[in-house]
């Protein structure tokens, strides 16, 4: 490659050709040179991520700093394949890869705009032009390349000035916020919106106005901010919408405002676990207070003062393993999952109610195992010939005690955790954390619906929890 070939008197690399990617030269150039690695530099995050690596590859002089930037580039795949590519080596990074790590937060989401699609949209000249060939590519579905076209509108449009140029980036930055919603980017989507209305206080345009709002809004609610998106909405209703907008937007005006109320309650409930997380400290030393009754009390003469100490465990294993063996959730359509049995070798429930001073407490600990089955029972909605099949794999249940309780997203320290395995008939089917689009529409179905057993089987447990504070 000739992006490789540095001069002589070039920094050299430390950590012997892994690094040489990144030294001497601007790397991002080296990138648009390169045929795997060109796609990448539409991506500005990417670029400035890139640039900072070069800053401290050309200063790593200990083994420590080589080391940290070692896992720089082991997180980002990209990076991974750009130091390949500087040690003459070919490295394939395909799409899961470039997923995956979107998921687990190495990498900030990139940029779905095409290097070929900016190439194409720097060659028109005026930025109607640039901005009509948008347009007939979102009608196309093709958003990601639209928004190229309409970057570079937005470019030439900065080059003037006048109310003229203020409108046109008003209905720009509007068309932007809608290809980020189709694209799924959010927060991009948002500021793209702001932009379209800050541009209408120069210069107001109500119908740009309020489809900027309403796409706003839809943005924010993907954001879980449904209180500014209730707001917007409510704004737009303001600017005399013709009737079929209208319609849209009360429709989307009540499904909003349930939203807000149900997220106060979530912000009041916060607020009500902090109080009950101050009790945590407490209850893991003190167990469940339970109510005491005439056959608990102790006997005459006794001394109330001793601490007493009667073992449920055996009766909750069995109680627990009769409980779960009847759970099962309707995945709708007569797709169902459901709990076939608890592995009692590999789980471990204990509990035990003591009596102190006359006082009764409920300490418990399970940590459970299940086997559980998916299947169809009603007729296949999957475009797929393949018909469906039983899916099979295990539920393990943890972290459950008298010092936690079912809460999907609370901490750890404060919630019950969980884990699915599957049995599957093609290990591509799944990647981790998801059904995949290798998997039949049928089998996406039953491997998503296997999540839903960790609340049904919570149920089970706070079940068994309360049977134990009535014996």
């Amino acid at each position: 490659m000739s992006a490789m070939a540095d001069a002589s008197d070039a920094p050299q690399d430390p950590a012997g050709g892994l690094l040489k990617f990144f030294i001497g030269g601007d790397p991002v150039q080296r990138c648009l040179e390169h045929p795997q690695l060109r796609e990448y530099v539409t991506d500005a995050a990417f670029c400035k991520r890139l640039r900072a690596l070069r800053t401290k590859c050309e200063a790593a002089s200990t083994p420590e700093a080589m080391g940290e930037l070692t896992r720089l580039m082991l997180h980002d795949p990209r990076l991974t394949q750009c130091s390949m590519a500087g040690a003459g080596m070919n490295l394939s990074v395909d799409a899961a890869d470039l997923k995956k790590a979107e998921r687990t937060g190495d990498v900030e989401k990139m940029s779905p705009i095409k290097v070929d699609d900016v190439v194409a949209a720097e060659k028109l000249p005026d930025s109607a032009a640039a901005k009509a060939e948008g347009n007939t590519r979102f009608a196309a579905s093709d958003s990601a390349g639209a928004l190229a076209f309409w970057a570079r509108a937005l470019r030439l449009d900065r080059e003037t000035e006048g109310a003229d140029e203020s409108k046109l980036a008003a209905a720009l930055y509007g068309n932007v916020a809608a290809a980020l919603l189709k694209l799924g980017y959010w927060a991009r989507a948002e500021q793209a919106a702001s932009r379209a209305i800050a541009y209408c206080d120069i210069v107001e345009n109500v119908s740009i106005r309020r489809r900027a709002l309403y796409r706003r809004a839809l943005a924010r609610e993907k954001r879980r901010d449904v209180s500014k998106a209730y707001g917007d909405v409510l704004a737009a209703q303001k600017l005399d919408p013709p009737p079929a907008e209208q319609k849209l937007l009360m429709r989307d005006a009540l499904r909003l405002l349930k939203l807000t109320k149900h997220a106060d309650e979530e912000r009041k409930a916060r607020v009500q676990r902090k109080v009950e997380e101050a009790q945590v400290a407490a209850t893991r030393t003190t167990g469940v207070g339970l109510k005491s009754s005439a056959k608990h009390r102790a006997a005459p003469g006794s001394t109330l003062g001793y601490l007493e100490e009667s073992d449920r465990s055996r009766w909750a294993s069995t109680r627990l393993a009769e409980l779960l063996e009847g759970v099962e959730v309707d995945l709708g359509y007569g797709a169902f999952v459901s709990i076939i049995t608890m592995d009692e070798a590999e789980s471990s429930v204990s509990a035990s109610v003591t009596r102190k001073r006359g006082k009764r407490s409920l300490y418990y600990d399970v940590d459970v195992k299940c086997a559980w089955r998916a299947e169809w029972r009603g007729f296949d909605l999957s475009p797929s010939k393949e018909s469906p099949r039983l899916l099979a794999g295990s539920l393990r249940l943890y972290n459950v005690s008298h010092e936690t309780r079912y809460e999907p997203g609370a901490d750890p320290t404060v919630a019950y955790m969980y884990q699915v395995g599957y049995q599957l008939p093609r290990p591509d089917w799944f990647d981790g954390s998801a059904a995949t689009a290798a998997a039949p529409a049928w089998a996406r179905t039953l491997i998503d619906g296997a999540h839903e057993l960790y609340e049904a089987a919570s149920g089970a447990v706070d079940a068994l929890v309360r049977e134990l504070r009535e014996k």
